[in-house]
This record gives C-alpha cells, structure tokens and sequence, in this order.
C-alpha cells in the first residue's frame, strides 16, 4: 500500500518514488484505510507495519520519525472498523 500512497510525480519512475518519495498512512493519496479495512474483511487479523523510504525522514532524528510513525499507525487505527468487528488492527499493543 504504502508504494502507492505517496506517488507525487507521476512522470517519475516508479522506483525513484517508491524509495524516496513515500509517506506516512492517511498524507498520501491512496484510500489506505477502505483497503486496509477491505483486508481486515477479507479475514486478516495481523497487524500493520511502516516501511519509512523517504529523504527527509532519513534525514530527520530517528525518535522523531519513529513518533511520526506511530503517530501514523495511530491514525489509521482510529479510521478502521472497531477491533473485533472486521478482524483485528494492532497499533502498539
């Protein structure tokens, strides 16, 4: 999911974006919550994860961006289907 959330320049190859250009769940483009709840009703009970390919955040003070990514996992829990009703989201515990 993650690849295509943060397409910003759709001219650009895609492997340049996808390893310098990603960002967080819910400041891209793609719908991240309808297909992670899509997955959740599919049966998938696992929990989400981050892949940060990104040049600011390499840049940026590691206990920042691990912040910013939980802060983002926080997110996209609030804007799923309640635990127990469409599977299970895991976001810090």
């Amino acid at each position: 999911m993650a690849d295509a959330a943060a397409r910003p320049y759709p001219a650009m190859p895609v492997d340049k974006w996808s390893r310098h250009h990603r960002c967080f769940s819910g400041r891209g483009t793609l719908a991240v919550t309808e297909i992670a709840a899509a997955a959740q009703q599919a049966g998938y009970q696992g929990v989400w994860s981050l892949e940060i390919f990104n040049d600011r955040y390499r840049q940026s003070a590691p206990a920042a961006v691990a912040a910013e990514s939980f802060t983002s996992l926080q997110w996209l829990e609030r804007h799923l289907p309640p635990r127990g009703q469409a599977g299970t989201a895991v976001c810090g515990g």
